[in-house]
């Protein structure tokens, strides 16, 4: 529910854009090199880059490095670019297109088309059926673009001339190019057909592909055995969780790819695309897989549980990680800044690795104790405690990253944008902002115990709603710090209270795509995905996680005092 986005520190890049302009104090001044000579391709095109305002902008080469905007080269890439100035992040998030958007115009598609066609062209077929399929599968995704592009240019360019914005002759030469892309996207269907798909030789039968898959998943089964097997206690207990971790994660992976053959096994009996005896064969060997899965799984966790039980490791764990983070929160107020701006850098990113690999650890850890609540090992009690343990570490680490970059680059980067920013309120008012929106995702919440088998679309368009409005507070707020209306610890305090009404949105939102069985990708948070997969389930069934849930939106109506 939150967004997702992709950082990447800007540290040594923005200290080099400093470059022929008035370099904020302390940034140290250097000579680079401005090279317009120096081409960018994209996809086998140039491709010219420009800021925010159109202007054409060029690499610069500083010391044997060339170096691109990052700007322009995230918007070449179709991502979109933000700077974050008050954790002085560049943001590059991921911007799917539409095909329309892909091509807007009629040259647009024209040149599609036409580097669809060399790419055809220029296709040797595979000598496999197999590796066809995937050259066609290639290929095929960019034309089905092209045709969406080109229906919704013909629909564009009818609508024009009905309300009067296209000439006779406008219309009809838009409308014979149009023709003429129709009679080339066919073509070119058919040679990428013809080049691929349209020659059976070595196809495989549905009964040979499924006994190739199995024999696949059987040489996996037989390495991860071997991997349990040599399973052994890690010098540390973050080590033995993370190991522990990696191989469960193995067997659950492997373990729905046997579901999913066995879906798949069914299906082709049912269509007729194997006979009676292919089918039993096949479903011996998978059922076969099946008890070596458990096996596995029992073997696991009882080599595991000689390590003590899941709460005493994860205990262990995340006291090896409270010390961890202890020991980078003094290493930070110690430390004494560089006056050279680069020697600065390069503190600042070696010790922002350290975070780095804090921040994965922990974010590993929750996972382990959600696994662990979700199969039992653990009591509700245990996993409130660890969780919250957790959740402390989570804003530590935080803080002491903002520490970190305020000592060693306080006041030194501007944005890069120079976008405006809006006005925010006073301390007061974003806490009652916060307190009246976090009220409304517990009612919501409520809503969704006692309406959501019924209403879920109606409730998952509302959480979505709530979510959005967190997010403009949380851009608030950012304009707020950036304008000095909030102190740092007033900022931190209202992302704090902010954070935690987003988490309870998500787990609602969590629990309305399980209750109404939707894949949502998000096994971490799904709490009833793993019922009964190892034949476990203690009764865990969906009106236990459904108790869970009211238990902790009960506790959400104190949330407030």
């Amino acid at each position: 529910m939150k967004r997702m986005r992709t950082a990447v520190i800007a540290a040594v890049l923005l200290g080099v854009l400093a470059v022929g302009a008035a370099a904020a104090s302390g940034i140290q001044q250097i000579i680079a090199d401005l090279r317009p000579d120096i081409t960018v391709e994209v996809d086998g095109m140039a491709r010219t880059m420009t800021d925010k305002n159109g202007k054409t902008v060029y690499p610069i080469s500083y010391e044997g490095t060339t170096y691109l905007p990052v700007r322009a080269l995230g918007e070449i890439l179709g991502q979109t670019v933000e700077w974050d100035s008050a954790t002085q992040t560049v943001i590059l998030t991921e911007k799917v297109l539409e095909p329309a958007a892909l091509y807007p115009t009629v040259d647009d598609l024209e040149k599609g088309m036409t580097r669809s066609e060399k790419a055809i062209d220029g296709l040797t077929p595979a000598s496999t059926y197999m590796e066809r399929a995937k050259q066609y599968a290639a290929l095929v995704g960019d034309l089905d673009d092209l045709r969406a592009g080109l229906d919704a240019l013909v629909e564009e360019t009818n609508s024009d001339f009905s309300a009067g914005k296209l000439t006779l002759a406008e219309f009809n030469d838009l409308n014979s190019r149009l023709g003429k892309v129709d009679v080339r996207l066919k073509d070119a269907y058919t040679d990428l057909e013809t080049k691929t798909i349209a020659d059976e030789t070595g196809k495989l039968t549905a009964y040979q592909i499924s006994a190739n898959n199995l024999t696949e998943l059987e040489s996996a089964m037989t390495e991860l055995e071997k991997a349990i097997e040599s399973f052994k206690p890690a010098p540390t207990t973050v080590e033995q969780a993370q190991s522990y971790a990696a191989l469960s994660l193995r067997l659950e992976n492997l373990y729905e790819q046997i579901s999913t053959r066995y879906k798949t096994i069914n299906d082709d009996y049912i269509q007729n695309r194997i006979t009676t005896s292919e089918y039993n064969s096949l479903n011996s060997r998978a059922n076969s897989l099946d008890t070596r899965a458990k096996d596995a799984r029992a073997n696991l966790e009882e080599k595991n549980a000689a390590s003590g039980t899941a709460y005493q490791v994860a205990d262990a764990v995340i006291k090896e990680l409270e010390s961890r983070t202890a020991a980078l929160e003094q290493e930070v107020r110690d430390l004494k800044p560089s006056q050279d701006y680069i020697e600065r850098v390069k503190e600042y990113l070696a010790i922002e690795e350290k975070f780095s690999a804090l921040s994965k650890d922990i974010s590993s850890e929750y996972s382990i104790i959600n696994d662990d609540l979700r199969q039992g090992r653990t009591s509700y009690s245990e996993y409130n405690s660890l969780n919250s343990r957790l959740g402390g570490l989570d804003t530590r680490v935080k803080n002491a990253r903002a520490d970190l970059k305020e000592k060693m680059f306080q006041g030194e980067w501007e944005d890069p944008d120079d976008d405006p920013v809006t006005p925010g309120g006073s301390y007061d008012d974003y806490v009652n902002q916060i307190n009246i929106l976090a009220g409304r995702i517990a009612d919501l919440a409520e809503k969704i115990w006692t309406d959501g088998w019924k209403n879920g679309q109606q409730l998952i368009q509302d959480l979505k709603a709530l979510d959005q409005e967190c997010e403009n507070l949380e851009d608030a707020l950012e304009n707020a710090y950036k304008q000095s209306k909030l102190t740092k610890s007033e900022y931190r305090s209202l992302e704090s209270m902010l954070d935690q009404a987003e988490d309870r949105a998500d787990d609602a939102m969590d629990y309305l795509e399980d209750l109404l069985d939707w894949d949502d990708d998000d096994d971490d948070d799904d709490w009833w995905n793993y019922h009964d997969r190892w034949g476990w389930n203690n009764g865990h069934d969906n009106g236990w996680h459904r108790g869970w849930y009211k238990d902790h939106w009960d506790d959400w109506d104190d949330w407030d005092d």
